[in-house]
């Protein structure tokens, strides 16, 4: 993985790592990240090629080892990490040639044996989702903030990028305005950017300023539509245009900026020519979503006023939400899923945790609306208290591997991702 910034000692000791099978064995950090690795074979010197459309579960249980496990079951014995090893099988994959691309949910796949960083107040702010999202991780947002705060930092996150696709909402002003008004708005909102469409109330373009109209501007104060690029001489781009079909239009006219409009000259968006020539193999080694911007999650929890919480994060551009409980197989989680199901649909997904057993699992799965990730782990961080407090919890290898069977008997495709407990290399 490459260099995770803003990492200090203090904070690798507070994170948990977090695992799903199918298992691959990595070289870890410490005893605080979440890591999700999938092993694919790949061709030597060949790109990997893009995750597909949808996790599909592949838990190839050995019979001896679940026939040992469910003894063990049978009997009211369980074991963890430190209780077993594993003896060497014939491979016939190399090294180089394992790809860690992992499934954080049924859509959502981390590049680079993917980590994401635990919802605690002490751990995930926006620094830290953002030094994750730029390794191929994703960051968890704690939800020991104000809804409001808890947005502000979702949308910081994001819209640190916008990496080569169009942006769909340009910040446009109108023709009438004048200069003196747009440089104030410009300051009061911290725009780092200097080039906005002119367009009509009715979303028409009419033109564009960029740096070089403003800086040789004579008079004082002129209105925009004086001192603009006007419509007829600027080039722009049908509906549907591509970042490469932009990226290859701006080479040919040379031009920075190319927006995009349909057949009444409605503007649609803007493509930018810093980000269509980003370096694809810079952009490879990011967590983006599907517009472009940086990967971020938050934490929600199970209280009334947790269904707001969501629908407020989901209007900041939140997609992917974790619940975030400490016994997470109750009546409350099924209750919200189906609130965030019947609001947002598909278009939102849903880690559900922490669970820790077989009938947890299928609690959650038996539901009509179901998560897109199941978390397992009561008692297994470094640091959680909750085994201790509450006096429940299942040693983690024999956690994971009872929700594991839950979800293969159910016959549903989720990843199965392991909270706490994993303490050094030998245990991924």
């Amino acid at each position: 993985l490459p260099p995770l910034p803003h990492f200090t000692p203090d904070l690798f000791a507070r994170f948990s790592f977090l695992f799903f099978s199918p298992l691959v064995s990595l070289s870890c950090f410490s005893s605080s990240f979440f890591f999700w690795t999938m092993s694919k074979k790949r061709s030597r010197d060949v790109p990997s090629p893009p995750a597909s459309p949808l996790f599909k579960t592949n838990m190839n249980i050995s019979p001896n080892v679940s026939g040992l496990l469910d003894r063990l079951t049978a009997e009211r014995r369980a074991v963890t990490f430190d209780d077993v090893t594993l003896e060497d099988q014939p491979s016939e994959v190399h090294p180089n040639d394992v790809d860690l691309t992992s499934y954080l949910t049924r859509k959502t796949a981390l590049k680079a044996g993917g980590c994401a960083s635990a919802a605690m107040d002490t751990v995930t702010e926006r620094e830290l989702a953002l030094a994750l999202a730029k390794s191929g991780g994703i960051g968890v947002l704690h939800r020991n903030l104000t809804v409001e705060d808890q947005c502000a930092m979702v949308k910081w996150v994001r819209m640190k990028i916008h990496f080569g696709g169009m942006i769909e909402r340009p910040i446009c002003f109108r023709p009438e305005e004048r200069l003196s008004e747009m440089q104030a708005i410009i300051k009061s909102e911290g725009y780092t950017f200097t080039s906005f469409p002119v367009t009509s109330v009715d979303g028409t373009l009419l033109g564009l300023l960029t740096r070089d109209e403003i800086d040789f501007v004579e008079d004082s104060n002129p209105t925009l539509d004086q001192i603009m690029k006007k419509r007829p001489s600027i080039v722009t781009a049908k509906e549907g245009t591509t970042s490469e079909d932009a990226y290859r239009l701006m080479t040919e006219r040379k031009v920075k900026k190319l927006p995009i409009v349909d057949d009444k000259d409605k503007l649609l968006g803007l493509y930018v020519w810093n980000d269509c020539k980003a370096d694809q193999r810079q952009r490879g080694t990011f967590s983006l979503d599907d517009e472009g911007h940086f990967l971020v999650a938050a934490a929600i929890g199970l209280g009334p006023e947790d269904p707001a919480r969501a629908d407020a994060l989901v209007r900041a551009g939140c997609r992917i939400l974790v619940l975030d409980s400490s016994h997470g197989a109750c009546q409350p989680a099924r209750d919200l899923v189906a609130h965030i199901r019947r609001t947002h649909g598909n278009a939102v997904e849903l880690i559900v945790g922490n669970i820790a057993s077989y009938a947890s699992a299928r609690y959650l799965l038996d539901s009509p609306y179901l998560p897109d990730a199941l978390k397992v782990g009561i008692g297994g961080g470094s640091i959680c208290s909750t085994k201790v407090v509450t006096g429940h919890g299942v040693p983690q290898l024999m956690a994971i591997y009872q929700v594991a069977k839950a979800v293969r008997d159910a016959k549903v495709d989720i990843p199965v991702i392991a909270d706490g407990g994993i303490r050094n290399s030998g245990d991924m």
